[in-house]
């Protein structure tokens, strides 16, 4: 039986991905668990890869069904995200990790000496 590290083992933010191999999608969930996750989390991480093939114990004791799937166990409560993480606002969200830093702007208004849309004169 394998064991995993519980809450009370860490003061890091503790993952672990289940994937299938070298596949495609187990690929892109690695690649957005650094992008989304891992760049974002401050302080230590404790980040385990299990391959459900070759470990199909650990796969049954965590009850993955489906892979990839990204099993947070600390901080918090344990949280499981399946597919391959290309959901960045949503894996965020979900994780608690707030939102990216993006800049907006707002369109201006039309100079009001401009007709409205749809008036007579406009």
């Amino acid at each position: 039986m394998a064991v995993f590290p519980t809450p009370s083992m860490s003061n890091a933010h503790t993952y672990i991905l289940f994937i299938v191999g070298q596949s495609e999608l187990s690929r892109r969930a690695r690649l957005h668990f650094d992008q989304f996750v891992r760049a974002h989390v401050e302080g230590p991480i404790d980040y385990r890869e299990i391959d459900v093939v070759a470990d199909p114990a650990a796969a049954r004791e965590h009850r993955v069904i489906a892979t990839p799937l990204l099993y947070r166990v600390s901080p918090g409560p344990p949280v499981k995200i399946l597919g391959d993480l290309s959901d960045e606002q949503r894996v965020r969200d979900i994780l608690g990790l707030g939102s990216p830093s993006v800049t907006t702007t707002t369109p201006s208004p039309p100079p009001s000496d401009s007709p409205a849309p749809g008036s007579p004169n406009g």
